[in-house]
């Protein structure tokens, strides 16, 4: 946030530079949700491959990828592969 004022606080027009601060808050929780998510899927995926995963796959090696793609379909489950 210090970064941020430093930078809009050379903008002499105070109606842009509280446009630009007031788009902030809102980019900024949008950004805290997508790295929640990303740590919860990881997490969940740390988990399963740590407790020994009993995915087998016929022509690859399952590894940490492959718990990682299934903890996210598994949490974001979506009809669009």
């Amino acid at each position: 946030m210090v970064v941020l004022e430093a930078v809009v606080g050379k903008i002499p027009s105070r109606k842009t530079r509280e446009s630009l601060l007031g788009g902030y808050g809102p980019i900024s929780l949008l950004i805290l949700i997508a790295i929640w998510a990303f740590g919860l899927v990881s997490a969940f995926a740390m988990m399963q491959y740590g407790a020994g995963s009993a995915i087998h796959v016929t022509d690859s090696r399952a590894g940490f990828d492959m718990d990682f793609y299934l903890r996210r379909h598994h949490i974001f489950h979506s009809r669009f592969g």
